[in-house]
């Protein structure tokens, strides 16, 4: 078709030339379309990240403002749900549109963030292996640490005892293990947390989501959990 000088097509030419036209059209229209979708996308993400810190803010605030301990408990409990959610959602959002996370900066962010609202005294560290956690696994995860975390610092270290948190997620034969440990009071605590607990419910509720079961026990030298699934 290209030549030094101008010549009239032929009419074979004439039809190629005009389904080029069309291809590139629709290539054109496609972007446009993704473009889009990304554009709105962005805003759906942004939006659900705004709604979930406003919803954590007032749960905070609510529970504040309660002198029933009962209450306070769920709304904690509820607090740390949308927090572990938020996590997640802020991960995914990083991960490029997949449906699955990087398992050790999904933990970073989830131990990051329970050491932001653990007292001073409390030190939250975790360890994993190099892998991708599915959204759904993630969720499940989140929540399940999240409240070890904190019936670990309601019951393992009274005042300002100096306590140690640890997580470690590892991958071995096709199997995720989850390890979670602290050196608080453990079987030395008069406040044991009941196996009826909001706590326990919810930690085993998640574990179920896993086809797993949470084993949690207490020991002279501190709390123990393990899951594997």
């Amino acid at each position: 078709i290209l030549d030094n000088k101008p010549r009239a097509l032929s009419a074979h030419q004439r039809k190629a030339v005009a389904v080029l036209a069309r291809q590139v059209m629709k290539q054109l229209d496609l972007r446009l379309s993704l473009s889009r979708q990304a554009v709105l996308m962005s805003e759906a993400d942004h939006r659900v990240k705004n709604s979930l810190q406003t919803l954590s803010a007032m749960v905070r605030l609510h529970a504040r403002q309660l002198d029933d301990k009962a209450t306070i408990d769920v709304l904690d409990s509820i607090q740390r749900r949308v927090n572990a959610m938020a996590t997640l959602h802020g991960e995914l959002q990083s991960s490029g549109g997949r449906d699955e996370v990087d398992a050790e900066k999904y933990l970073d962010k989830v131990a990051g963030l329970l050491q932001q609202t653990a007292p001073d005294h409390i030190k939250i560290s975790y360890t994993a292996d190099q892998a991708l956690l599915r959204a759904n696994v993630a969720s499940s995860l989140g929540l399940i640490i999240s409240e070890f975390a904190a019936n670990s610092i309601k019951h393992g270290f009274p005042g300002t005892t100096p306590g140690h948190i640890t997580i470690d997620l590892a991958l071995r034969d096709g199997h995720f293990h989850l390890t979670c440990k602290d050196n608080g009071l453990g079987t030395r605590s008069e406040s044991k947390q009941r196996p009826d607990s909001i706590g326990q419910t919810l930690m085993a509720a998640a574990a179920s989501q896993l086809d797993a079961q949470v084993d949690h026990k207490l020991t002279p030298e501190g709390s123990r959990l393990s899951l594997t699934f």
